[in-house]
């Protein structure tokens, strides 16, 4: 039986007695393995980190002794002192190598941990809120290229050339089917390469509707005096009543009578309430029967600091939440206009 989650504040659910039981018997048992793993991959670690520093201190002090010699030297006409900058400015670039070289190996040991983590403990910590599972991309190379697709369909967006995807949720909430991805879209000029527009950088939400709807509405921020260079095309500009909705966003749909019968006044609080309480920049739009929802934000979201948390610990699972019941709650604010039937 699907799991409904109707208490309104899902951080309290967080300090229940119901999660830390779930905790207790589901979640810890299948992380005490990882758990001792990422101890002794941090042994080795530390030993790492502390090569890092001492060749960072050699890499600066070498290329700083070098260049001063190679400049006396030169004003001097000093052969022997150039003889020996030459030699200090080797041992930096030895140094830079031995610190790439110590990147890759830190980038070696931590990435498995963190991949085996994030796929064992989301699928399991986000079952408590509903059916979840997480899919990492270098194991599910087919779910992030068909959500790709889906994403290139989108008229949400703007026209983007490079897509990049580091996590992907999919799973059932409330009775909704719901997405939650974790991407960030470019759009790099073919004349100038080196200009790279940052289109978008965020968690994208996708859920499915309870109502059936068959035009596109895309509600984007308000551009100012960009807004009639960052038209949809296809779609025409929708005026609304409100204000202060019409100062934040910018709404485009190819049906105006069924843009603003989505859009109605209890939404449009919603999403501008969501927009003040998370302090980001909150977009939406209704495509191909989905409601599809965008938190503006550079910072990783499904990140898990494994180098100062502890895998069985319950207050790790606390703050790894926080961020992921704000994406929920976003789903629930928004769906709570029974007007769209969400």
């Amino acid at each position: 039986m699907e799991k409904k989650i109707r208490n309104t504040n899902l951080l309290k659910m967080l300090t229940s007695e119901e999660f830390v039981d779930f905790c207790n018997k589901k979640l810890i048992p299948e992380m005490a393995l990882l758990e001792r793993q990422r101890v002794a991959k941090l042994k080795m670690l530390k030993v790492l980190n502390n090569i890092l520093r001492i060749n960072t201190v050699v890499m600066i002090l070498g290329f700083v002794v070098g260049f001063i010699l190679c400049i006396i030297g030169k004003i001097n006409s000093y052969n022997s002192i150039e003889n020996i900058s030459t030699i200090f400015l080797i041992i930096s670039v030895c140094a830079s190598l031995i610190f790439a070289m110590c990147n890759c190996i830190f980038k070696y040991i931590t990435d498995p941990i963190i991949r085996d983590c994030k796929v064992v403990l989301y699928s399991i910590l986000m079952s408590f809120f509903g059916e979840f599972k997480y899919y990492d991309k270098n194991l599910n190379i087919l779910e992030y290229e068909n959500f790709q697709k889906h994403v290139e369909k989108l008229k949400f967006f703007k026209k983007f050339n490079i897509y990049m995807c580091d996590d992907i949720v999919k799973g059932r909430y409330n009775g909704l089917n719901l997405t939650i991805a974790d991407i960030l879209l470019q759009y790099k000029s073919e004349h100038q390469k080196d200009n790279i527009e940052d289109i978008f950088d965020g968690i994208l939400i996708c859920s499915d509707c309870n109502k059936n709807f068959h035009s596109t509405t895309v509600v984007r921020l308000d551009a100012g005096v960009l807004n009639k260079l960052n038209k949809v095309a296809g779609l025409q500009c929708v005026r609304l009543e409100d204000p202060v909705f019409e100062k934040a966003f910018e709404v485009y749909s190819n049906d105006q009578v069924e843009a603003r019968y989505l859009l109605t006044t209890s939404f449009m609080e919603r999403l501008l309430a969501v927009q003040r309480k998370l302090k980001m920049p909150v977009t939406c739009s209704f495509e191909n029967g989905n409601i599809y929802i965008a938190i503006h934000s550079t910072k990783n979201w499904f990140d898990i600091p494994i180098e100062d948390c502890c895998l069985t610990d319950i207050k790790t699972y606390q703050k790894i939440l926080i961020d992921l019941i704000t994406v929920l709650s976003v789903l629930d604010t928004i769906r709570a206009d029974s007007n769209i039937g969400l």
